[in-house]
């Protein structure tokens, strides 16, 4: 929490998020990494914070590469975005407010087709 409250007040996020966007892929698999380990360690506010600098679009994005380790990495960044959303809405009484992001660029949709996708290792 201390490590990604550093790289926050750095102001790296938003070079980073950037990155995830519009490099090429190579490049994006790394941003995707740092962005999947903030997630994981990051708290709700934190977290709070990625989505509001866009992360959650490039995430979905990347679920579309043919590449699996960064297809189950983009996903593991997506399931700590919705476990914190789904804590702050059990606190807050409300709905996860992350569920609606996705959904309103699809996203719910292209994590549903990984259903099928050919690689195990995504599906399950």
């Amino acid at each position: 929490k201390d490590q990604i409250a550093t790289v926050i007040n750095a102001g790296i996020f938003p070079i980073l998020i950037y990155i995830l966007k519009t490099a090429n892929f190579d490049v994006r698999k790394e941003a995707a990494w740092g962005i999947s380990n903030a997630t994981s360690g990051g708290t709700s506010k934190q977290i709070r914070y990625l989505v509001s600098l866009g992360v959650i679009e490039p995430l979905i994005n990347l679920l579309n590469v043919k590449d699996a380790k960064t297809i189950n990495v983009a996903l593991e960044g997506l399931e700590n975005i919705l476990g914190a959303g789904q804590k702050d809405a059990e606190e807050m009484g409300g709905n996860n407010p992350y569920v609606d992001k996705i959904d309103e660029i699809s996203g719910i949709d292209i994590i549903e087709d990984l259903q099928f996708h050919e690689n195990v290792d995504i599906y399950k």
